[in-house]
């Protein structure tokens, strides 16, 4: 793989997302990126008027989960529909809602990032790719001696700075097996010690006790959003878990912190609230 071509490629593309104005706010999905969704939403005041899944029912937040053979075409013409897919390629995704006629589709976190930063700021996009040229490429060269990380991290590059979906034909993403899933990941004993740096509602703890079947030495779970931790804790209430509510960071002290936020809880420059944090290596 020459990465330098493919760098080249991407700096000759400008990417400049905009949002088509629309009175119907809708979502695709209605998995965990639909209740993260939700809750952004909410917290922003923007109202989803419908939200559509192919297979679950119920509803998120109040709002009824439903199925898309229960919309005309003419009120396709007049939504924007938001993806909140994440384990499928997005173009496949697109490809399938344009059979329904849907005229305006975007992925959820590109609307985020333009409609409410503020809310959640995940570095969807670079903007400014030329800035980061040369770190980039020393990447690069520390992962050409590996095919699937260097086309991997090149198909991230073609997303966060170009918009665009690449995947390569014979590296395909390996959305189902992120984690303790991963075929690179190290082999798992009986004495492993995980330690889970902002650990919302405990669903990566979830995964650790499935692959360990619950043979491990110890569990460090920290979030300092306390209504997060708190749902974590009533989950795992038998595990051997050292719960805290601090926060982590580079270096300890105090640090600005916005709670109440859900998944997007996280820590910012100014506030009102400040919170306890420790880094790594002041851990007793």
């Amino acid at each position: 793989m020459n990465y330098y071509d493919e760098l080249e490629k991407m700096q000759t593309i400008k990417f400049n997302p905009a949002i088509v104005p629309s009175d119907c706010i809708c979502l695709y999905g209605a998995g965990a990126l639909g209740h993260i969704a939700m809750d952004c939403m909410d917290l922003a005041g923007i109202e989803v008027s419908r939200i559509f899944d192919k297979e679950k029912t119920g509803n998120i937040n109040g709002v009824k989960i439903e199925s898309l053979n229960n919309i005309t075409e003419d009120e396709c013409s007049n939504i924007l529909l938001l993806v909140t897919i994440c384990t499928l390629p997005y173009e496949s995704v697109v490809q399938y809602l344009q059979g329904y006629r849907f005229k305006q589709v975007m992925p959820f976190y590109t609307y985020a990032y333009l409609k409410f930063p503020q809310i959640l700021s995940n570095g969807w996009y670079i903007n400014d790719m030329p800035n980061h040229i040369e770190d980039i490429r020393k990447i690069c060269e520390m992962l050409k001696h590996d095919d699937l990380s260097l086309h991997h991290y090149l198909s991230f590059l073609w997303w966060k700075c170009t918009g665009k979906e690449i995947i390569y034909h014979k590296f395909p993403i390996l959305s189902q097996q992120k984690y303790f899933k991963s075929p690179n990941m190290i082999k798992i004993s009986k004495l492993e010690t995980f330690l889970d740096c902002g650990c919302h509602y405990g669903d990566t703890i979830k995964q650790f006790l499935e692959i360990t079947q619950g043979l491990y030495k110890q569990i460090y779970a920290f979030e300092p959003d306390i209504s997060n931790l708190k749902v974590a804790m009533e989950r795992f209430p038998n595990e051997e878990i050292i719960w805290d509510s601090r926060g982590l960071a580079d270096k300890s002290g105090s640090l600005y912190f916005c709670d109440g936020m859900g998944f997007a809880s996280k820590l910012v420059d100014h506030g009102e609230q400040r919170i306890d944090v420790v880094s790594i290596d002041d851990l007793e």
